[in-house]
């Protein structure tokens, strides 16, 4: 046996090894890649214009009709944001447990509780924003004390 680095093509960055966090991103961006190529149909110029713009117009349509129901409730949203922010907070605690306290909160707090369960727009408004908010909560104690609340915040970190 030698003490020669091997595979590192003369470059002394590689002697330490690979960071974990390239390799990381490097896999996702590599599998995402080969899935678009394979799955990649050629069309005209034409055809792709004319597709992109009735998307972008229905895309339009539905982001406006989805922010009035989502901001016609201030109460539901603020709180559940709330929840998820404090969920957040507390390492080792993620999305999914905040997500379910939010609609469990928006359930009980709701006039309908019968109607949850079938698509009510109250508890998909609860569940998503608590569950988005636990990100930024989960940022408080990963910036402030170095301590990760959440996976993401455990890559932000490294």
């Amino acid at each position: 046996m030698t003490g020669v680095p091997r595979y590192t093509f003369g470059l002394y960055y590689l002697q330490a090894g690979v960071p974990f966090l390239t390799v990381l991103i490097g896999m996702f961006a590599i599998s995402r890649l080969f899935s678009e190529i394979e799955s990649h149909n050629i069309h005209s110029d034409d055809e792709l214009k004319s597709k992109s713009q009735a998307v972008n117009k229905k895309f339009d349509i539905d982001l406006v009709k989805g922010l009035k129901i989502t901001l016609s409730q201030p109460i539901n949203l603020l709180r559940s944001s709330l929840i998820g922010t404090f969920i957040g907070a507390v390492p080792g605690a993620g999305a999914s447990i905040s997500n379910i306290l939010a609609y469990d909160q928006a359930k009980k707090g709701s006039k309908h509780p019968e109607k949850f369960g079938t698509g009510i727009a109250d508890g998909i408004i609860a569940s998503e924003s608590g569950n988005n908010s636990t990100a930024g909560g989960g940022m408080i104690t990963t910036i402030s004390l170095g301590i990760p609340g959440s996976a993401v915040g455990a890559v932000v970190l490294s």
